[in-house]
């Protein structure tokens, strides 16, 4: 029983330390009762004494920075619990002018100097650190990182303050190299560009505080430690600590999908790439592409890009297409563009495209009938468009959180070719028909304008999972269109749960959701769901779809690479969901 009374109060004592409140009562002794509740309100009641003294200082801090300079305390008496201060404020001083010492004009003018702000106005702290901050910024980021500012020539009349401002430069100091330690095959030229600076050039703190961030954005490299600044004399030397990190990649998908022509059967589809990430050791790229999506259809893309010509933020990318689609027709795209380069891999790009397309075969035999001209013409197309790409994600490779997103806009001229083998043509029971006569129906030179985008969003819910939804769109805006000119969309990249490249559209709009499960930095398990909307406007009657598709993968690493497979399903045009329509997919991805 002696020990439970002893325990009892010990509790007893520590529940009500637990419960003491600490108050602050304080009286300006010079200004009516007002004055301390309509500007300089202060906290009363605090759960511990060191905030409480915190509270004083903070008030004082407070009086101070709006010119009452002379504030200070006196102690008037405590309690348990409570303190009691007569708080005397003084006079609130004001500038009576602060005028330029012997800096330049243009300096003034930049950081928003006015002399004219500092007339009769109350002496402010903060306003005054605010300007030398400024001044020191300018210089800073103009060449003088040494330069020095200050106040003197004080003069004090009664409560008025009269100063004027000084500045000294100190040496101009020149950044004139990149250093680089570590194992990273990269240009220093390039690195100079790309981190914004034209060597030699003056020395702008901004650019050297940014570069780490920089340099985060950079796919093949890691800082792994933070840029040093070495100076000499008037020169200044930037060395950074770099390690090369794996951004090129070699990638393929095969897909094992139904075949609806031949039942019982499997068709086996393939899609390679090959991306190459400054492969010569000056920020360039090199992408290949070949597949084979479809029975008899190929299609192959390669690509390059060469960033910071003549030493300027504009590169060149040129790149050369060409798609078969089994005997029906060819296409062949070639296109080179310049490119205005802001951070990482972010752009606006200008370009020029020639489309041509041509006919492998004709359906002579449906002409002769029919009166009409094919679906598929052949023509050229010469596009003039603005292309625009932001990204900024946490892990390129496999974000959890993040943006990245592609946009471009293009016009152009479409001129039909006529071809020999229709107008050729003769039809026996109706010789005096002129197949020449078909393409009057047909609009030879026509504008033609494309959209196409894409925008990724990551959203990080836990350290282990995430969301990832997109938007996908693309639009031909044309009096008429071609089949031979439609969108490919559908499969294992854009639209799963379908035949690859299957949906022929003239405008499509795609939505994704997706949970993202991480197992490793590379691995992680998710589910999918796409909705879409396409038009065909190219058949008659118009179609439309709504098409949905859905499905779990799993992508896990290896020393060997990233491997990848994937369960996906659809429905289109209303039809129901069948298993034995589904699409498996496997993937890999090596990166070097």
């Amino acid at each position: 029983m002696r020990y439970l009374l002893v325990f009892c109060l010990l509790f007893f004592s520590i529940f009500t330390n637990a419960q003491q409140k600490y108050y602050l009562n304080i009286n300006a002794a010079d200004k009516d009762t007002g004055f301390l509740t309509k500007n300089f309100s202060y906290e009363k009641e605090f759960s511990d004494s060191i905030s409480r003294t915190g509270e004083l200082k903070k008030l004082l801090t407070h009086l101070y920075d709006k010119g009452y300079l002379e504030a200070a305390y006196a102690f008037i008496g405590r309690d348990s619990s409570r303190v009691s201060y007569n708080l005397f404020v003084g006079p609130q001083w004001q500038w009576a002018q602060l005028s330029n010492g012997n800096i330049e004009g243009v300096i003034l003018d930049r950081v928003g100097f006015r002399e004219k702000l500092y007339i009769r106005k109350p002496f402010n702290i903060a306003q005054i650190n605010g300007l030398l901050d400024k001044l020191l910024s300018y210089c800073e980021n103009n060449g003088y990182p040494f330069a020095s500012v200050y106040l003197d020539s004080f003069k004090i009349d009664q409560n008025q303050l009269s100063a004027r401002i000084f500045l000294t430069k100190n040496k101009l100091i020149t950044i004139d190299s990149i250093k680089l330690k570590g194992d990273v095959n990269i240009s220093y030229r390039y690195l100079a560009n790309y981190l914004g600076f034209r060597l030699p050039s003056i020395y702008h703190e901004d650019l050297v505080k940014k570069s780490a961030v920089r340099l985060k954005e950079l796919p093949f490299l890691t800082e792994e430690k933070p840029a040093q600044i070495l100076f000499q004399d008037r020169y200044a030397s930037i060395l950074l600590h770099l390690k090369k990190k794996n951004a090129s990649n070699f990638d393929f998908v095969l897909g094992v999908l139904p075949n609806s022509n031949t039942t019982g059967k499997l068709l086996i589809t393939g899609d390679g790439r090959m991306n190459l990430i400054n492969p010569f050791g000056k920020g360039e790229s090199l992408n290949l592409r070949f597949n084979q999506l479809q029975s008899r259809t190929t299609e192959m893309r390669l690509q390059g890009s060469y960033p910071y010509i003549l030493n300027m933020p504009f590169g060149i990318d040129a790149s050369f297409d060409l798609y078969k689609n089994d005997t029906l027709y060819l296409e062949v795209k070639e296109q080179i563009g310049i490119q205005y380069l802001f951070t990482g891999v972010n752009y606006v790009k200008v370009y020029f495209r020639n489309t041509g397309n041509s006919i492998l075969s004709v359906d002579t035999l449906s002409i002769l009938q029919t009166k009409q001209l094919p679906s598929y013409v052949a023509f050229n197309t010469n596009f003039y468009g603005v292309e625009y790409q932001f990204e900024r994600l946490d892990y390129r490779i496999n974000p959890q959180r993040g943006v990245a997103m592609l946009f471009s806009g293009e016009a152009g001229n479409r001129r039909v070719k006529k071809d020999p083998r229709i107008m050729q043509l003769q039809d026996p029971f109706q010789p005096e028909f002129n197949f020449n006569s078909l393409y009057d129906s047909v609009d030879l030179n026509e504008k033609q304008f494309r959209v196409t985008g894409s925008i990724d969003k990551y959203w990080r819910l836990t350290g282990r999972s995430s969301i990832k939804s997109s938007y996908h769109i693309g639009a031909i805006i044309s009096n008429s269109i071609f089949e031979n000119e439609l969108y490919h969309i559908g499969g294992f990249r854009f639209l799963r749960g379908f035949d690859e490249q299957s949906i022929f559209a003239s405008q499509y709009h795609v939505a994704t959701l997706e949970y993202h499960y991480f197992l490793s930095l590379n691995s992680f398990a998710y589910l999918f769901f796409d909705a879409g909307y396409v038009e065909n406007t190219a058949l008659v009657p118009h179609t439309y779809d709504a098409p949905l598709g859905f499905g779990a993968g799993l992508n896990f690493e290896t020393k060997a690479g990233v491997f990848g497979i994937s369960y996906a399903l659809g429905r289109q045009k209303d039809n129901p969901v069948e298993f034995r329509s589904a699409k498996i997919h496997f993937g890999y991805i090596n990166y070097f």
